[in-house]
Formats: C-alpha cells, sequence, structure tokens
C-alpha cells in the first residue's frame, strides 16, 4: 500500500472572491467616499461570508432599500473541483432620481476542477428587474447563451480569435474606433451580458454598446465584466456622474475564482 502523501506536498486551492452592493466616490457636492456596502469576502481556505445592509441613503442623492452579499466556497468531492458561489442583491435603488431599479443581481458561479489551469465561470442568474432612465423603462435581454460558451479566459482568447459574436462585443466595448488586439495570457477582456442593443425611450438618453448617456447626468454602464485568466470580475451597474453632482462608482459587483498551487503545467 502506497504511503499517503505528505501534507505539505499535496496540491492546495488559494479561492479569491467578493462581492459589494454599492460602493461610490463623490466629488462633488462634498469630497466623500463610500466604504462598500453590505461588502463580503473570503480568506484564501474557502468557507462563508454573508453581509446585509437595510435603507441605506446618502444624502438623497444615491440611496437603495436592501443590500445583501453572499460568497460560499469550497473542495467538492464529485468532480473532484474547487467551487465558488458569489452573490450581491440590491433592492429600491435610485441614483439622483434618474436611474432607478426595483432589483439588480449579480451571480456568479465557478466550478474549478482539480489540475485545470483555471475555473469555467457561470453568470446565470444575474438580472435587472424594473430598471428606469429619467422615469422609462430600459429594454435589455442578456446573452446567458453566449456565455455558457465563454466561461474560461482560455474560451474568451480562443473565441476572440474567431471574430464571431464574443469578438463583436469585447474588440470595441466603448466604441472608441479602436479595436483591441488579441490578448496573451496576462491580457484581459471587457465587455458585458448585454445581447444587442439597449433601448430606452428617455429625452436626450444615447445608448453606446452597454453603455447609456444620460444629458446632465453622466453616464451608467450594465451588466459589464472583465475577464482575465483564473478571475472574472462583474459589475451590474458602473456609473460615472459628471454635472451639478459628480461621482463614480457601481452596485452589485464582484469577483470570483482562484487558483491552485502547484500550478498545473
Amino acid at each position: 500500500m502506497a504511503s499517503p502523501v505528505p501534507y505539505y506536498q499535496r496540491t492546495y486551492f488559494y479561492f479569491d472572491a467578493c462581492s459589494q452592493a454599492l460602493t461610490a466616490n463623490f466629488r462633488r457636492p462634498a469630497d466623500h467616499h463610500i466604504d462598500a456596502q453590505a461588502s463580503s469576502s473570503l480568506c484564501a481556505t474557502g468557507g462563508h461570508s454573508t453581509a446585509h445592509v437595510n435603507n441605506f441613503d446618502y444624502r438623497g442623492l444615491i440611496s437603495f432599500k436592501s443590500g445583501h452579499t453572499h460568497i460560499s466556497a469550497g473542495y467538492e468531492d464529485k468532480g473532484p473541483s474547487n467551487n465558488t458561489l458569489a452573490t450581491a442583491t440590491v433592492e429600491g435603488l435610485n441614483i439622483l432620481n434618474v436611474v432607478t431599479a426595483d432589483l439588480v443581481a449579480a451571480r456568479t458561479y465557478s466550478e474549478h476542477p482539480m489540475n485545470a489551469t483555471e475555473g469555467s465561470v457561470s453568470m446565470q442568474g444575474c438580472r435587472f428587474e424594473n430598471l428606469r432612465i429619467l422615469g422609462q423603462p430600459v429594454k435589455i435581454e442578456l446573452n446567458f447563451d453566449l456565455f455558457d460558451a465563454v466561461q474560461t479566459f482560455k474560451h474568451a482568447q480562443e473565441a476572440y480569435l474567431q471574430k464571431g459574436e464574443f469578438w463583436q462585443i469585447a474588440k470595441d466595448p466603448f466604441q472608441t474606433g479602436q479595436e483591441l488586439r488579441p490578448q496573451e495570457d496576462t491580457g484581459a477582456f471587457l465587455c458585458s451580458l448585454i445581447k444587442g442593443g439597449i433601448q430606452v425611450d428617455a429625452p436626450g438618453v444615447e445608448t453606446a454598446g452597454h453603455s447609456i448617456l444620460i444629458p446632465n447626468f453622466g453616464a451608467i454602464y450594465l451588466a459589464e465584466m472583465m475577464i482575465s485568466h483564473a478571475q472574472r470580475t462583474f459589475t451590474m451597474i458602473r456609473f460615472n456622474l459628471e454635472a451639478a453632482v459628480s461621482a463614480s462608482g457601481s452596485v452589485a459587483c464582484g469577483t470570483t475564482n482562484g487558483k491552485q498551487y502547484p500550478p498545473h503545467s
């Protein structure tokens, strides 16, 4: 019978996950940083973390009724794999009475098989409910089918080279006219879950990719994600306010996945 592998010689998985309901930095009317609300994070060994905040309101400029985050991570014998669930949910969001939503929910599930170089991440469960701009409904569809086939950074690299649907949304996400070059293993892709365009019938409002430009307010970016090797960062709403009120921040966001040591070559 073979001798057991000493504990210090076994492979070890370092989890990496966090989520927040809301964070922001205001420059006008006052210089003020809003600490991450309902923030959850994990230590490298995994485990469970949850946080909840009710009735948040900063000077009537930005508020929500309820913010909740939840992270669970650990080893799963079936597979075997190291799995991570990270969620962030915000109810009753109101930004300057311009952007409102009944519900903004982010959900990622990462399954990292033993001896795999990176885990597969699913975004199923992300959603907006009654998202409105200036009181008008925002009509969007999330492209889960596409990202069910782009669950790792390697998948993203391959899909980008094929110049198909993923390439279309990742080559120039802000429509600047500058196309992203193919990414090496140290690179990253910025893209969005949004399928097709965004429809909103509000005065003066324009859309570009996954962004909405609002006069006398600024811009918001929807269902945004950064895909890099063994990591995915998600932000359901990112905002830049550039008018009488100046601020930047994010709603329902976080990061998930992790790495195995020794690395699998």
